[in-house]
C-alpha cells in the first residue's frame, strides 16, 4: 500500500515521535511510506535518519502571502498523485484541512489520528463537508467523538504502541525520578519542580533527584522555580536528548504530571522496558496501567497526590517489591510498535477504495 502521512511540527514530540513510528512500522511491512512534514528540524532530520522518504511543504501549518493558497494544494494534489497515494493519514489539525480537502477531490481515502487537540473541531470539519475516518488514541475520547455527532462507522479506537526498549542504561542502586516532556504549561513541568518541593520536605537529605530532559516556551520560567525554591541540588535541567530512556537507570521512576494527554508515548515507552511510572490521571493513563502493579495514577494538577504516588513507588522499588516484568508483558501484548500498525492496518482496510482520481 502507498501511504502518505502529513504532519506539521520541526521537533520530535508526541506527534511526530507517533508518525516516525507508523511510518516506520509500515515501512517494515513492506508499504511505500512517503512524509510531508512543513519545515526542516529534527522530525524532518529524524525521517531521513530511519530512512523514511520526507518532503517539505512549508505551508502546510500557515496561510501562505504568496502564492496564493490553491497553489498550495495543487502542489500536494501533485504529490498525492505522483506517489500513487491510496490513504492520505493526517496528524496535525491545520495540515489535515488542506491535505483532505485535497484528497477528496482525487477520490483518495483520508484518515486523521486525534492527539490533543479540542473534539468539536473534527465535527466543524465534517459539518463543511470534508470526509474522513477518524483513529482516536484514547478510549474517552473515542466515546467523546461519537457523542458530539460523528458517524460511529467512522471512528476508530487504536491505542498508541512504541517499539520495545532494550533493558540496558546505566547500573545504579538506588531509584531516581525522571521527567521527559516539553517544557510547557499542559505538560506539567511546574507541577513537577512543586512535588519536588514536597519531596524535600518529606525526605530532606535523602530526596532523590528529578532530571528533566526536555526543553520549550516555560524553560526559563522552570529554572527560576528551582531556584527560588532553592532545588538546584534535585532537579537538575538537561535539554533534549534522544533515546533518553533507554539510557537511563532500570531503577529510575518516570514522573509524567501532564495536564492533558491523549496515549502518551514517553509512559508507552517506559513501560517497554519495565520501569516504573508515576502519572497524573489523564487520556489513555488508566487504561495503560489499570492497577498499582503497573504503577501509580494520580489527580490532576495534585502535587500531594503525584508525591504520595512517587513515594509509594519509590518504596516498592527499593524494596524489590516492583517486578518491571509485569509492565514489559503488558506492553508486548497491547501497546508494541507491531500491534498499533497491525491495527491501524485494519482501519485502512474499512475505508474501500477510492474514487476514480482525477489526471
Amino acid at each position: 500500500m502507498k501511504i502518505v502521512h502529513v504532519s506539521g511540527g520541526a521537533h520530535v514530540h508526541g506527534i511526530q515521535q507517533y508518525v516516525l513510528t507508523v511510518a516506520g512500522g509500515q515501512r517494515a511491512r513492506g508499504d511505500d511510506v512517503l512524509v510531508i512534514a512543513d519545515q526542516p528540524g529534527e522530525f524532518f532530520d529524524a525521517c531521513k535518519e530511519y530512512d523514511i522518504p520526507v518532503i517539505i511543504e512549508e505551508y502546510l501549518e500557515r496561510e501562505p502571502p504568496e502564492p496564493p493558497a490553491q497553489r498550495v494544494e495543487e502542489r500536494l494534489a501533485s504529490t498525492f498523485n505522483g506517489f500513487g497515494a491510496e490513504v492520505v493519514h493526517c496528524h496535525t489539525r491545520r495540515a489535515a484541512l488542506k491535505s483532505i480537502s485535497v484528497g477528496n477531490r482525487l477520490g483518495i481515502p483520508c484518515v486523521y489520528t486525534h492527539h490533543v487537540a479540542p473534539v468539536e473541531g473534527l465535527l466543524a470539519a465534517r459539518q463543511a463537508g470534508l470526509k474522513f475516518a477518524t483513529i482516536s488514541l484514547a478510549r474517552a475520547d473515542y466515546d467523546k467523538l461519537q457523542q458530539i455527532g460523528l458517524p460511529k462507522n467512522e471512528v476508530y479506537y487504536v491505542p498508541n504502541g512504541t517499539k520495545i526498549m532494550s533493558r540496558g542504561g546505566r547500573q545504579s542502586d538506588h531509584a531516581d525520578l525522571l521527567f521527559v516532556g516539553r517544557l510547557e504549561h499542559v505538560k506539567g513541568i511546574d507541577i513537577a519542580i512543586l512535588v519536588m518541593a514536597e519531596m524535600r520536605r518529606r525526605h530532606g537529605a535523602e530526596c532523590p533527584v528529578l532530571n528533566v530532559y526536555g526543553d520549550g516556551t516555560l524553560e526559563g520560567y522552570a529554572r527560576e522555580m528551582v531556584s527560588v525554591l532553592c532545588l538546584d541540588d534535585i532537579v537538575r535541567f538537561h535539554g533534549t536528548r534522544m533515546g533518553i530512556l533507554e539510557d537511563c537507570a532500570g531503577t529510575d521512576i518516570l514522573v509524567m504530571p501532564s495536564r492533558s494527554e491523549a496515549g502518551p508515548l514517553v509512559v508507552l515507552e517506559a513501560m517497554s522496558r519495565g520501569m516504573a511510572i508515576a502519572a497524573s490521571d489523564v487520556g489513555e493513563v488508566a487504561e495503560m496501567i489499570p492497577d498499582q502493579q503497573y504503577g501509580r495514577i494520580s489527580p490532576v494538577e495534585s502535587i500531594i497526590g503525584l508525591a504520595d504516588a512517587i513515594d509509594s513507588l519509590l518504596s516498592d522499588v527499593n524494596a524489590g517489591k516492583f517486578d518491571p516484568d509485569l509492565l514489559i508483558a503488558r506492553h508486548r501484548e497491547v501497546y508494541s510498535e507491531d500491534k498499533m500498525v497491525e491495527n491501524i492496518d485494519g482501519v485502512y482496510g474499512q475505508l474501500g477504495p477510492g474514487a476514480t482520481r482525477e489526471p
